[in-house]
């Protein structure tokens, strides 16, 4: 009996060791695996921290859940723990009169009663993506610079919107750059001009000239002779008067062109617009011997940005007249779908292989050769449409038909009751 005692004891105490050998085996594994959590979690933060780009995570309620350091230094936000008490309109586009979260109800009602209240937020990307569960990109203003913010949203396990991540980046150089590129485009695109425009005033200046000759002749025989002149002499002034006009009306357009934009919308008929710029671009398609039609309402007005469209068209329209050196037909089409205008320049031109059609919105882009272009203009035609919010598409067949297609929502202010003539020529 004793012996089996003396055996049961050493068995227990086989057994307690082995349990005590295990627990401490699995205690350490614990410390070790809250270790390695640890540590990842720091690697994690000080990847998050190491991003130059400005990241801010909110939760569904726009309360900053968590910010890089990229993000506090920016905006001298150095009290984590303080940070997360702020909404992202308060914290950082520094709007105070952010309601989202606060008082009772729907939060999602109380989010799209907030996205369409008065003031910047109105706009607010991160409310778009907590409501649609779609990424989001686009420019916004903060502390009057310019910052390109992209949202993503974060999903919980009833795929319901939890919390969105916003990347930042101060981009007003950018923009300042890409202003400065866009007007030394137009320059570039004057002196291109600057021959067609020579030739449109010479014309009506020799006529000028050559009507004052005969005036001046003339009174020297109403003086000499007595003779009744006055009809004569109307005529003259009348045309005296259309010509000057005529060149008045091309230095116009040169001179709206070439000063620099504007980021102003306004009402305005998108007729006048077009005929200015291809007014600026009439010399040189005649001397190519292309024709250009016009397909649109002449009474259609539309609110947008005049000096965009203008710039858009025109570089366009010159895009197709350089792939006609031969001669052809340019044709510029304009409507209105569903409130939105789709303006198209359509050539029977060269065209565009398949293989380039990608590239040609790519700055410095062009197989036009030497001292024919600077490959800049797609690529401005490229960002004005996108700073409109728009679209653009080109299909091209060569030797047949080549289209650019631009799309711009909500431009119309209404469709006008009386439509003008289709097909209208244009010289």
């Amino acid at each position: 009996m004793a012996i089996h005692n003396a055996r049961l004891y050493a068995e227990i105490q086989e057994l307690n060791k082995h349990l005590t050998d295990e627990v401490h085996i699995k205690g350490t594994a614990l410390r070790l695996s809250e270790l390695q959590l640890l540590r990842k979690n720091r690697e994690l933060e000080a990847i998050f921290d190491s991003i130059t780009d400005m990241l801010i995570i909110t939760d569904s309620q726009l309360f900053i859940h968590d910010i890089n350091q990229a993000a506090q230094d920016y905006f001298s936000l150095y009290d984590k723990q303080a940070i997360k008490t702020k909404r992202f309109c308060e914290a950082i586009c520094q709007q105070r009169y952010c309601k989202i979260g606060r008082g009772k109800g729907n939060n999602d009602e109380k989010i799209a009663s907030h996205q369409s209240s008065s003031g910047r937020c109105s706009e607010c990307i991160i409310v778009d993506t907590l409501l649609s569960g779609r990424p989001n990109v686009a420019e916004i203003d903060i502390a009057d610079r310019v910052h390109l913010a992209s949202v993503y949203p974060i999903f919980d396990e009833a795929n319901k919107v939890a919390k969105v991540v916003c990347l930042l980046r101060d981009v007003t150089i950018l923009k300042c750059k890409d202003g400065e590129l866009y007007q030394a485009q137009k320059m570039s695109a004057v002196g291109q001009l600057a021959a067609g425009v020579a030739h449109e005033i010479r014309n009506p200046l020799g006529a000028i000239a050559n009507h004052v000759y005969l005036l001046e002749e003339w009174l020297k025989k109403l003086e000499d002779r007595g003779v009744d002149i006055e009809e004569q002499a109307r005529k003259s002034l009348q045309a005296i008067r259309k010509l000057m006009e005529r060149s008045e009306n091309v230095l116009r357009g040169l001179l709206d062109f070439s000063r620099e934009k504007s980021n102003e919308t306004a009402i305005f008929p998108l007729r006048d617009v077009v005929d200015q710029t291809l007014m600026l671009l009439g010399t040189t398609a005649r001397n190519k011997k292309i024709d250009i039609v016009i397909d649109g309402d002449p009474n259609l007005k539309i609110m947008s940005n005049s000096g965009a469209i203008q710039h858009i068209i025109f570089n366009l329209a010159l895009n197709s007249i350089d792939a006609m050196p031969d001669g052809g037909t340019l044709s510029i089409s304009y409507r209105l779908e569903n409130g939105d205008l789709v303006l198209k320049v359509i050539d029977n031109g060269e065209g565009i292989p398949k293989e380039n059609i990608d590239k040609i919105y790519n700055p410095f882009y062009t197989t036009k050769g030497p001292n024919r272009g600077t490959g800049l203009g797609l690529y401005i035609v490229y960002n004005l449409v996108k700073q409109l919010n728009g679209k653009i598409e080109a299909a091209s067949l060569p030797g047949v038909e080549t289209v650019f297609s631009v799309t711009l929502p909500k431009a119309g202010i209404g469709a006008n009751k009386h439509r003008g003539k289709s097909g209208e020529e244009h010289e």
